[in-house]
């Protein structure tokens, strides 16, 4: 597994003057396999380190995918772990005038915090990465500190996509073979339940705010809307 990050971003100012509003990433997988990238974003307050984005991002061989992402903080880090080397990173920001400024993504060995190493220190629990194995039916749980792996967790059927609530520590995996959304507690690591949705999911989106969970139905070409509270489907949208 290969680790990138943008270091620490300072980005204080005000509407058209804060350098960065959007944060653009692109993936690129050169080799002859598939490839899976987790993206995390995170943001800097009162010397703390809290993670706002959480997002895996499945490659097929010799492709690209491009994805933005809000960056209206004034301190913002993003770190990108990879299965292999094969794929390559890049990423800019943009500003509200869309201005842009790039940034080289470098690759690190350890994590290195020079000017606020007391954000690590804030950090009360273990970061985790959840990769989903669709051949094998589990997510593989990865310290992110260390890159060990500390457990494989039992899902559905073709888990194929991961997202996380931060505030609840819930982790929602979608299983496109069983049509259901397999729930986590990231703290345990242990399944909490099942939640059969649509037809064939493929895609999941998580609003921490609401505490509601968005899945995708491909095959039933619909959405599930998702209940973090209750663990309920609550809403079917077509789209």
């Amino acid at each position: 597994m290969a680790e990138f990050t943008t270091g620490l971003i300072h980005n204080k100012g005000q509407w058209a003057k804060r350098p960065i509003s959007t944060f653009s990433v692109r993936v690129k997988n050169k080799g002859p396999s598939n490839e899976v990238v987790n993206v995390k974003g995170f943001y800097i307050k009162h010397h703390k380190k809290k993670e706002y984005i959480s997002e895996v991002i499945a490659l097929l061989p010799q492709s690209q995918k491009d994805k933005k992402y809000y960056a209206e903080f004034d301190e913002l880090e993003f770190q990108l772990f990879t299965t292999s080397e094969n794929v390559d990173i890049f990423a800019w920001g943009r500003s509200k005038v869309g201005r842009m400024t790039k940034y080289e993504v470098k690759k690190l060995k350890t994590k290195s915090y020079s000017t606020k190493k007391e954000i690590q220190n804030n950090n009360t629990l273990p970061m985790y990465l959840y990769i989903p194995n669709p051949d094998f039916n589990t997510v593989s749980v990865i310290e992110s500190v260390t890159k060990k792996k500390v457990t494989d967790i039992l899902v559905g059927t073709t888990p194929i996509n991961v997202g996380v609530n931060p505030i609840t520590n819930r982790i929602y995996v979608v299983n496109k073979g069983s049509s259901d959304l397999t729930v986590i507690d990231g703290i345990s690591n242990k399944v909490i339940t099942t939640i059969v949705v649509g037809k064939s999911p493929e895609k999941v989106t998580v609003d921490s705010e609401q505490n509601k969970v968005f899945v995708y139905n491909g095959g039933s070409n619909n959405t599930s809307v998702i209940s973090g509270r209750t663990y309920t489907v609550i809403e079917t949208i077509d789209n």
